[in-house]
């Protein structure tokens, strides 16, 4: 009995014990689950926020926002991602950064959220050059005090903001006088700007300087008072043809030419420095007598005879400038022919442009010039040479004619360079007109109206190509109809129906479609319009129209004739 009451005892026990746990275990899970809602309230709420921030963040930033800290430009935005655009293929995060053009000292960073095809964007854009122009002195005293700054950009910004008040600014001129020559590179470059900037009141301080003795610094000084066109520096200037620094001389040279084209002894302290040792300088001196022209005449015996000596560098500026000296350089003929024969084909190119220049005396030069037409480097070159040379050239331009297509066009440019003097081209010209090629066939028209008189025998197959499929073979056709046989009834139809239908075309005043000649159809159109004069007054409406165009070119050709028209 006693047993089976302990049995007893033990079991209400338990159960007791076993609704308390079980009462532990329902608080325990009460709470449990009014902390799993809590964290579902709080996670929905904190979405809920961001997304109604988000929104708020957008509308916000429609337009970009932007503020400005030392220095530092801060932009807010928020951009449409769109499909295999900019950022589709980032995740999250975004970052990118960029450094400004050579020259400039900016740096931008990117910092983006990428939230669907939205980004959120933070740009930050670091532009030392603002920040230091923001904090300047406004007045020229307080720009003065910062010229020596050890910051070479705040020199910089400086000199910028002395220029821009360069009326008031000449104040410094005399503290930056003394500093000139120094070899503080920034001063002589201050100087020499800021007096450009000042224009004649800086020429008395630009000539002072050439008092230095830093050539360099003389130089730019010397170069300066060129531009500026300082009549008062000529004496100084003059004198220092004088000089023994070559460079010295050479700048002086041309500063006096600028200044004015009278003779102060520039040629012939030049044609002295063609001895000098040293290979650059004989090469200076051949380029800078070069800008004399023709008044430089009497070099063109001491250049000619460097040629045999010469370096290839300094034999290249020799020719350049041979080239340029009128007849007096063609005693140089002889020697430039023989060049031909070299590999160099810088140097190649200088001789064909030079003789190219000389014209018929140039004629010894075909056979070889005939040879190097048939380098595709240099045929384009010897082919214009050839042409400038004259008829003596005929034989030679229509073998190559002839013989290869592919230099059809340069010779087309040489025939119409010659012009009646190519008579001998006309058949082969006639020839073309029945290439399946529209191109071609309004290349040669274009070529055969400026052959002249026997190129006339071409008008019947002009008159049918005015009215061929293709626009720029009509307008051609036209344009060779007009120079060879002033038809105007035939030609100012076809020309005024041309610029209407030019006119009806899509964009024609916003776009500039140019053809083998650099030419536009409607440049030609108005060039031939103006050509045939009162006559063309119907196409008055067109060319007023045509005055709307987008491009000077357009705008130009109908102003003109438009005058021509109304005379």
């Amino acid at each position: 009995m006693s047993h089976f009451g302990f049995q007893v005892v033990f079991k209400f026990s338990s159960i007791s014990e076993l609704r308390k746990v079980s009462a532990k275990v329902r608080s325990v899970g009460t709470k449990i689950e009014q902390a799993r809602l809590r964290r579902r309230f709080i996670i929905g709420f904190l979405v809920c926020f961001l997304v109604l921030f988000l929104v708020a963040v957008a509308l916000f930033l429609r337009k970009p926002r932007a503020v400005s800290l030392s220095g530092r430009k801060v932009s807010f935005s928020v951009q449409a991602v769109t499909r295999r655009g900019p950022f589709s293929d980032e995740r999250l995060w975004v970052h990118d950064g960029w450094d400004g053009p050579t020259g400039e000292f900016t740096h931008g960073d990117l910092y983006g959220l990428k939230i669907g095809n939205q980004l959120f964007r933070l740009d930050i854009l670091y532009d030392p050059i603002a920040a230091i122009r923001e904090h300047l002195p406004k007045t020229v005293a307080g720009l003065l005090n910062e010229m020596d700054s050890q910051d070479p950009l705040v020199r910089q910004c400086v000199l910028e903001a002395l220029i821009k008040k360069a009326a008031e600014a000449k104040a410094g001129l005399p503290i930056l006088l003394k500093r000139f020559g120094q070899a503080d590179e920034w001063a002589e470059c201050s100087f020499v700007e800021l007096a450009k900037a000042v224009g004649r009141e800086g020429v008395p301080f630009l000539i002072a300087s050439l008092t230095k003795n830093n050539p360099k610094a003389v130089q730019k000084a010397t170069e300066a008072l060129g531009e500026i066109g300082a009549e008062a520096a000529i004496p100084r200037l003059t004198e220092l043809l004088s000089d023994s620094v070559p460079a010295t001389v050479m700048q002086s040279a041309l500063a006096l030419r600028k200044i004015e084209k009278q003779n102060h002894g520039e040629v012939p302290a030049l044609i002295r420095l063609l001895a000098h040792e040293e290979a650059q300088v004989r090469m200076g001196v051949a380029y800078v007598l070069g800008e004399f022209g023709e008044d430089a005449a009497a070099a063109a015996e001491p250049l000619a005879k460097l040629l045999d000596t010469a370096p290839p560098e300094v034999a290249g500026a020799i020719v350049r400038t041979l080239g340029f000296l009128g007849p007096a350089g063609q005693v140089a003929i002889p020697r430039l022919v023989a060049m031909l024969h070299q590999d160099n084909e810088d140097n190649l190119r200088g001789v064909i442009e030079a003789l190219g220049r000389f014209g018929e005396h140039a004629r010894p030069a075909i056979p070889n010039l005939c040879e190097l037409a048939l380098q595709p480097e240099l045929g384009g070159l010897a082919i214009r040479a050839l042409g400038a040379i004259g008829p003596e050239a005929m034989p030679c331009l229509l073998k190559l004619y002839r013989e290869d297509k592919r230099m059809h066009s340069s010779v087309e440019a040489a025939f119409m360079k010659l012009g009646p003097k190519a008579a001998a081209a006309v058949p082969d010209l006639i020839a073309e007109l029945d290439s399946e090629s529209q191109y071609r066939v309004a290349r040669v028209a274009m070529a055969l109206g400026c052959l002249g008189e026997a190129a006339k025998v071409s008008v019947p197959r002009l008159i049918e190509l005015v009215h061929d499929d293709e626009p720029d073979v009509r307008v051609r056709a036209g344009e060779a109809l007009w120079n060879l046989a002033k038809q105007t009834n035939e030609v100012l139809t076809v020309m005024t129906g041309e610029l209407a239908n030019w006119l009806n075309e899509p964009d024609a005043l916003r776009s500039f479609k140019s053809d083998a000649n650099d030419e536009s159809r409607a440049q030609v159109i108005t060039r031939v319009l103006s050509q045939i004069g009162p006559p063309a007054s119907n196409a008055v409406p067109s060319l007023q129209t045509m005055l709307l165009s987008s491009f000077d070119q357009h705008r130009g050709a109908a102003a003109d004739a438009l005058r021509k028209i109304s005379r």
